[in-house]
């Protein structure tokens, strides 16, 4: 549930990051999948999955972040896409997002 505010929100307007892992962890997420480290570094061997998705944060992409106990004194921080917002965002960037490498501006 959102909460209501005194002004409109913005319309949602993320930008696509560049080619690479940015881009790799933005497709799994849009693919309907929760991310945290430990799945992240099994599909790319890279434990900076923090690192992008602060890249994402600043580019605009609606991500939320969620916790879970994973054992004494281990919590693990596990990311996903808002789904109040994954709609427009795919409207958005449906177009963009499975074109050739080659093909994005």
């Amino acid at each position: 549930m959102r909460q209501l505010t005194l002004v409109d929100v913005p319309p949602l307007a993320p930008t696509m990051p560049p080619e690479g892992l940015t881009m790799q962890c933005l497709r799994m997420l849009l693919s309907g999948r929760s991310l945290d480290c430990e799945s992240f570094y099994r599909a790319t061997r890279s434990m900076r999955l923090p690192a992008y998705i602060e890249v994402l944060h600043r580019l605009g992409w609606p991500i939320l972040t969620a916790y879970e106990n994973h054992g004494a004194n281990r919590n693990m921080a596990v990311y996903s896409l808002d789904l109040e917002s994954l709609g427009e965002v795919l409207a958005l960037l449906q177009a963009h997002l499975w074109r050739e490498p080659g093909a994005m501006q």
